[in-house]
């Protein structure tokens, strides 16, 4: 039995670069196509399927003030598909024209719950200053990893 097997591009040529871990594939349906899910550096993410050789975009995130550095997507008991994903250090940029007091503020990483339809259902202000490089889920408890915790 041989297997053949081609490359396919998916992702726009107008993304400049994804990460290694802003990438995950959705819970397979039956008689659903396949769903993933990636992150960019403007800070949105996009779901899609290939369906006849074609990717069709289910929704896409509006852009963020930093880039995803991670995505994580995660079953529920119940059998919901979540996407989480981490953007880093949100907040006004670093160039922005702002009082000096508000510039002193420490910029948080963010994770951001979606559902599979797009729809954003949890925003978690963590207090981590650096990038988030692992999302986790075991017993309904959200774990994080940043820089500083994997070194």
């Amino acid at each position: 039995m041989d297997i053949t097997l081609s490359r396919h591009s998916v992702v726009p040529h107008n993304v400049s670069s994804l990460h290694p871990s802003t990438f995950a594939l959705l819970k397979l349906s039956k008689g659903k196509p396949q769903k993933a899910v990636y992150g960019t550096d403007d800070g949105c993410i996009t779901c899609f399927s290939i369906k006849k050789n074609q990717v069709v975009v289910s929704f896409r995130t509006p852009p963020g003030h930093s880039p995803v550095s991670c995505v994580h997507a995660h079953v529920t008991s119940d059998g919901k598909d979540r996407i989480f994903f981490a953007v880093g250090r949100s907040g006004p940029p670093a160039h922005a024209n702002v009082r000096p007091a508000v510039r002193c503020v420490i910029r948080c990483s963010v994770v951001t719950g979606v559902s599979k339809k797009g729809k954003i259902f949890k925003t978690i202000d963590c207090a981590t200053s650096s990038f988030i490089t692992s999302i986790h889920f075991s017993a309904n408890r959200l774990f994080v990893a940043d820089q500083r915790a994997c070194k």
